[in-house]
């Protein structure tokens, strides 16, 4: 919810889908549910994000195809640190 909130402050265009503890994130308008809307997706953007997260410590897929996984590895504070980087991130998108 992060994400999404600070991509609407942003008004940038984002689609979190998950299933479980697995998710992506596009910058699209319309939610995303096959290969077509993937493609169709603002990449540029995922590659702004991904490199803002990566230097301050949050690691992504480096693929705006690939997905992310949370685990009971990621403890509140490793979660707390993750929106807050990726939320910082929206600025550079």
């Amino acid at each position: 919810s992060a994400l999404l909130e600070a991509a609407a402050a942003k008004g940038l265009p984002l689609q979190i889908p998950q299933t479980g503890s697995m998710f992506s994130f596009f910058f699209a308008e319309a939610p995303v549910q096959d290969f077509a809307a993937v493609t169709a997706t603002e990449t540029t953007r995922f590659a702004k994000m991904f490199h803002y997260a990566l230097s301050h410590g949050v690691y992504l897929p480096p693929s705006p195809y690939e997905t992310c996984f949370l685990s009971t590895a990621h403890d509140a504070v490793a979660l707390e640190k993750t929106a807050q980087v990726l939320t910082e991130a929206m600025d550079c998108c």
